[in-house]
């Protein structure tokens, strides 16, 4: 399985140049807290943009993310003679 991320320019983010002290510096849209990455997701700052990757465990595209049920989909590595529980993000 793999995540799909979303890469988002700063322009689509909730910024106004006012809000910046040089309307070319980069703005960390994660650590202002401008991103609208899921809670289940990692954002990372790049230059002008960031991105949205859903946490291991879950799948979608940063922006929602779904837990992965590993046990209905038969990818939990459990004993035979286990029962597997879902978890949030794991099982």
């Amino acid at each position: 399985m793999t995540d799909a991320a979303r890469d988002v320019s700063a322009g689509d983010a909730d910024a106004s140049d006012a809000d910046r002290d040089d309307a070319d510096a980069d703005i960390n849209e994660c650590t202002a807290g401008i991103d609208d990455c899921d809670v289940n997701a990692t954002c990372t700052n790049t230059a002008g943009r960031f991105t949205c990757t859903c946490n291991t465990g879950y799948v979608g595209t940063g922006i929602v993310c779904a837990d992965v049920d590993e046990c209905t989909l038969n990818t939990a590595d459990c004993d035979a003679n286990a029962t597997c529980a879902t978890t949030d993000g794991s099982f």
